[in-house]
């Protein structure tokens, strides 16, 4: 749910900004060269699925205004799964640079820019207003706010 969707009874806070971003394990392309928009879909890709099929997103809604498709190959449930299963496979993902940039300091991989236009996107909190005045649900939004500081 966007912030700009929740129902009025609903509060939101921006965390950070950010954007999409491809990970393949290191190695597996010219990691010096630019990803092509022809080698991203000839390739065979995870999907991050949370609510478990597969479900269009926006990287999918703008391949198919070019008339192109990926080749999705596995789904995992979470982004911090997919980042593991490409490290050690032919798959490329789709994930957001803040993800991407962790993983890639533990994990063998590299970061490619995704090679579609693409508008960054905000990540926020979101809570109902129930909550708003609670001094420890504020403590909480406090302490991720803070924490999410580094990625703005």
């Amino acid at each position: 749910m966007k912030p700009s969707q929740a129902p009025p009874s609903f509060k939101s806070m921006k965390l950070f900004s950010d954007r999409l971003v491809v990970l393949a394990r290191r190695g597996r392309l010219n990691e010096r060269a630019k990803l092509s928009l022809r080698d991203y879909v000839n390739a065979d890709h995870a999907l991050v699925a949370p609510r478990g099929g597969w479900v269009p997103g926006p990287t999918d809604e703008l391949l198919a205004e070019k008339g192109l498709k990926r080749k999705v190959r596995m789904a995992v449930p979470h982004y911090l799964a997919a980042p593991y299963c490409v490290a050690f496979s032919d798959l490329l993902v789709t994930v957001p640079e803040s993800v991407a940039d962790e993983c890639v300091k533990i994990l063998p991989l590299a970061k490619f820019e995704l090679p579609l236009e693409t508008r960054p996107f905000v990540v926020s909190m979101v809570w109902h207003d129930r909550n708003h005045d609670d001094p420890a649900h504020r403590w909480l939004r406090r302490k991720i706010k803070a924490g999410c500081r580094p990625m703005q």
